[in-house]
């Protein structure tokens, strides 16, 4: 059954997306791990990330551990924190963090809805402010999908994770788990990305052409090395 291409365009509706921009697949922090692999490209100037301080803890962990793996620290890990007293993050605190820091920051990997607070961050503005020092800006959805319309397309964000067993109810036995990206089919620099063999169709982050039906991708991978050469060009 090719689930990830039945419930795909039901979720693009939940979510505020493009069918194209939107799949089902693996667990939520493996996705994280995924997205960042492809969007987190720390260099020895800018590598830092931003993450609220509040985060959800394996989000935390996941950004922790890339991090580590890129040869740097947990101390490299910025939190944009609420004021002294205050229990809600202010955007304008985060305008700041980019402000002196930007140069320095690589991704912001934020939660859409606030697991602890139920905050509702402004996606649309955390994407431009990430933007104007060129970051990276993903979000975790976990509790946000099925809870507020993110209007993914339209937000700006590079990328966002998500599950269905939190606020869109499913149970732990049928939970799916999926991911966004920003308009797939305009993506050029496909080497930026992980290169592999996989039947997701729509799945731009390891390199699968979206335009191949099923069978042309089981046909093997010279066919799919063929597009990609056309695809750069």
């Amino acid at each position: 059954m090719n689930y990830h291409e039945l419930l795909r365009d039901q979720m693009a509706k939940i979510v505020g997306a493009k069918p194209l921009e939107v799949v089902v697949m693996n667990t939520l922090t493996t996705n994280l791990h995924l997205l960042m692999v492809s969007f987190y490209k720390p260099t020895k100037i800018k590598y830092k990330i931003v993450i609220e301080s509040d985060a959800f803890p394996s989000d935390r962990y996941a950004v922790q551990s890339q991090l580590k793996f890129h040869g740097f620290s947990e101390e490299d890990l910025i939190e944009w924190k609420p004021r002294k007293g205050e229990e809600l993050l202010r955007i304008e605190d985060l305008e700041h963090i980019i402000s002196e820091k930007g140069d320095e920051i690589a991704l912001l990997l934020i939660g859409g809805v606030n697991y602890y607070t139920g905050q509702f961050l402004d996606l649309p503005r955390i994407a431009e402010i990430g933007h104007s020092k060129n970051c990276k800006v993903g979000i975790d959805l976990a509790h946000g999908a099925g809870n507020i319309q993110p209007n993914l397309h339209d937000s700006g964000v590079d990328f966002a994770a998500w599950c269905t067993y939190k606020y869109l109810n499913s149970g732990p036995e049928v939970c799916l788990v999926y991911l966004f990206m920003k308009d797939m089919l305009k993506i050029k620099t496909y080497h930026d990305f992980l290169v592999g063999g996989i039947t997701t169709k729509q799945l731009v982050l390891i390199c699968d052409n979206p335009l191949m039906s099923w069978k042309e991708q089981r046909a093997g991978s010279c066919r799919t090395h063929q597009y990609y050469q056309w695809q750069r060009s």
